[in-house]
């Protein structure tokens, strides 16, 4: 998994609706699963969660994991939902569309104005 920190080992990942976590501890304990699955599918909503879990149950990696790899899965989803609207308007229509005749459209008038 691609990270900010390139000494950083993860020693496990899991996926949470298409979203990949990794998780820098060899092991993932139920509750740290269960909150990362509750907040990703709150960030995919946009809505609010509310999370509460006793003491050394791992709720500061558990919401540090999800949203650092909820803000990478948004950034690359919004990346790629940008680059496929450029080449959409790049293989679209032009800025001057030319008509059949071969005159360029315009506003305002018809055609090509003589000098007398």
């Amino acid at each position: 998994m691609e990270g900010d920190i390139p000494n950083l080992t993860l020693h496990n990942s899991f996926f949470v609706s298409g979203v990949k976590i990794g998780w820098p501890f060899p092991q993932i304990m139920k509750p740290q699963r269960q909150m990362a699955i509750h907040l990703i599918k709150a960030l995919k909503q946009r809505k609010h969660v509310v999370l509460e879990s006793p003491t050394g149950t791992g709720k500061s990696a558990a919401i540090l994991c999800s949203v650092l790899a909820w803000q990478r899965h948004h950034s690359k989803m919004e990346r790629m939902k940008r680059n496929s609207a450029q080449e959409d308007d790049n293989n679209g229509s032009s800025s001057s569309p030319i008509r059949q005749d071969g005159e360029e459209s315009g506003e305002g008038g018809g055609g090509s104005a003589k000098k007398v």
